[in-house]
């Protein structure tokens, strides 16, 4: 994992989510801009077992004029 989750403070609670999002965006950049079903899946891992901002990540991908290959993130998400 990209994150120490000994830490309980909210400090870096807030790094981690950061961290995470920022890792999904990567992997999200891969299948965006070449395909990769890989790298979807492994986004859709992290989004499902860490905390994480969608809200960014969305904007992110309408940057990317990506919001199509965003949904497909999106719905394959099982997050409670």
């Amino acid at each position: 994992s990209f994150c120490d989750h000994s830490f309980t403070d909210s400090k870096s609670n807030s790094f981690c989510s950061a961290t995470h999002t920022a890792c999904i965006k990567d992997r999200l950049a891969a299948y965006y801009h070449w395909d990769d079903e890989q790298c979807l899946q492994q986004a859709v891992w992290v989004a499902e077992q860490n905390e994480f901002d969608l809200e960014s990540v969305k904007e992110w991908s309408q940057k990317e004029k990506s919001l199509e290959k965003f949904q497909i993130f999106n719905d394959k998400l099982n997050i409670d």
